[in-house]
Protein backbone atom coordinates (compact mmCIF):
# COMPACT_ATOMS: atom_id res chain seq x y z
CA UNK A 1 0.00 0.00 0.00
CA UNK A 2 0.93 3.46 -0.47
CA UNK A 3 -0.65 6.62 0.79
CA UNK A 4 -0.33 10.36 0.94
CA UNK A 5 -2.26 13.00 1.85
CA UNK A 6 -2.43 17.08 2.25
CA UNK A 7 -4.13 19.75 4.69
CA UNK A 8 -4.73 22.99 3.21
CA UNK A 9 -6.33 25.54 5.72
CA UNK A 10 -9.23 27.66 4.42
CA UNK A 11 -11.05 30.82 5.24
CA UNK A 12 -14.44 31.69 4.13
CA UNK A 13 -17.02 33.79 5.37
CA UNK A 14 -14.95 34.54 8.55
CA UNK A 15 -14.74 31.28 9.30
CA UNK A 16 -10.83 28.94 9.70
CA UNK A 17 -11.54 25.40 8.66
CA UNK A 18 -9.04 22.79 7.28
CA UNK A 19 -9.64 20.64 4.56
CA UNK A 20 -7.57 17.14 4.34
CA UNK A 21 -7.05 14.94 1.43
CA UNK A 22 -5.72 11.42 1.44
CA UNK A 23 -5.40 9.31 -0.99
CA UNK A 24 -4.33 5.20 -0.06
CA UNK A 25 -3.53 3.16 -3.06
CA UNK A 26 -3.39 -0.64 -2.70
CA UNK A 27 -0.75 -1.95 -5.05
CA UNK A 28 -2.08 -5.66 -4.44
CA UNK A 29 -5.19 -7.73 -5.87
CA UNK A 30 -8.53 -6.40 -5.84
CA UNK A 31 -10.94 -7.62 -3.18
CA UNK A 32 -13.11 -9.02 -6.25
CA UNK A 33 -9.50 -10.58 -7.49
CA UNK A 34 -8.06 -11.90 -4.35
CA UNK A 35 -11.90 -13.97 -3.75
CA UNK A 36 -11.96 -14.75 -7.35
CA UNK A 37 -8.78 -16.62 -7.76
CA UNK A 38 -9.57 -20.03 -5.96
CA UNK A 39 -5.97 -20.48 -5.11
CA UNK A 40 -6.09 -16.80 -2.81
CA UNK A 41 -9.64 -17.67 -1.58
CA UNK A 42 -9.03 -20.65 1.52
CA UNK A 43 -12.83 -19.56 2.40
CA UNK A 44 -14.60 -21.50 0.19
CA UNK A 45 -17.79 -20.96 1.49
CA UNK A 46 -17.64 -17.19 0.91
CA UNK A 47 -16.31 -18.23 -2.62
CA UNK A 48 -19.56 -20.47 -3.56
CA UNK A 49 -21.40 -17.70 -1.28
CA UNK A 50 -20.75 -15.33 -3.99
CA UNK A 51 -21.31 -17.26 -7.06
CA UNK A 52 -24.57 -17.94 -5.81
CA UNK A 53 -24.99 -14.42 -5.44
CA UNK A 54 -23.78 -13.50 -8.87
CA UNK A 55 -25.63 -16.25 -10.41
CA UNK A 56 -29.46 -14.88 -9.00
CA UNK A 57 -28.53 -11.49 -9.77
CA UNK A 58 -27.45 -11.64 -13.38
CA UNK A 59 -30.31 -14.62 -14.40
CA UNK A 60 -33.38 -12.71 -12.38
CA UNK A 61 -32.18 -9.65 -13.32
CA UNK A 62 -33.11 -8.21 -9.98
CA UNK A 63 -32.89 -4.41 -9.15
CA UNK A 64 -33.05 -3.50 -12.72
CA UNK A 65 -29.66 -5.51 -13.36
CA UNK A 66 -29.56 -7.75 -16.51
CA UNK A 67 -26.96 -10.13 -17.65
CA UNK A 68 -25.06 -7.38 -19.77
CA UNK A 69 -25.03 -4.75 -17.10
CA UNK A 70 -23.96 -6.51 -13.95
CA UNK A 71 -20.71 -5.84 -13.19
CA UNK A 72 -19.74 -9.22 -10.69
CA UNK A 73 -16.79 -6.96 -9.10
CA UNK A 74 -18.84 -4.74 -8.11
CA UNK A 75 -21.50 -6.84 -6.32
CA UNK A 76 -18.80 -8.77 -5.04
CA UNK A 77 -16.53 -5.53 -3.20
CA UNK A 78 -20.03 -4.68 -2.41
CA UNK A 79 -20.83 -8.19 -0.33
CA UNK A 80 -17.45 -8.28 1.09
CA UNK A 81 -17.74 -5.17 2.79
CA UNK A 82 -20.18 -6.57 5.25
CA UNK A 83 -18.85 -7.34 8.85
CA UNK A 84 -17.13 -11.47 8.71
CA UNK A 85 -16.67 -11.96 5.17
CA UNK A 86 -12.92 -12.75 3.93
CA UNK A 87 -11.09 -14.90 1.86
CA UNK A 88 -8.97 -15.74 4.48
CA UNK A 89 -11.51 -17.57 7.28
CA UNK A 90 -15.06 -16.98 8.48
CA UNK A 91 -13.05 -14.68 12.00
CA UNK A 92 -12.26 -11.86 9.83
CA UNK A 93 -13.31 -10.05 7.21
CA UNK A 94 -14.13 -6.62 9.12
CA UNK A 95 -10.90 -4.48 8.40
CA UNK A 96 -11.32 -2.90 5.74
CA UNK A 97 -14.67 -1.47 7.07
CA UNK A 98 -13.43 -0.79 10.54
CA UNK A 99 -10.83 1.20 8.42
CA UNK A 100 -13.02 3.61 7.03
CA UNK A 101 -14.70 4.25 10.04
CA UNK A 102 -11.52 5.38 11.77
CA UNK A 103 -11.20 8.07 9.04
CA UNK A 104 -15.06 8.91 9.31
CA UNK A 105 -14.75 9.26 13.52
CA UNK A 106 -11.22 12.07 13.23
CA UNK A 107 -14.17 15.07 12.64
CA UNK A 108 -15.07 14.01 16.23
CA UNK A 109 -18.06 15.53 17.97
CA UNK A 110 -18.27 18.87 16.21
CA UNK A 111 -22.07 19.89 14.27
CA UNK A 112 -20.42 21.55 11.60
CA UNK A 113 -19.77 20.07 7.97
Amino acid sequence: RYSIGHFEQCKKDGKIFGVFQFVIYNFGDTIYERLKDEESCKNKSVLNELKSLSDKYTQKGWFGIGKDKLIEESLWTLYTLQDGVSSISPHRGNGTVQFIESFLSLKGKSKEK
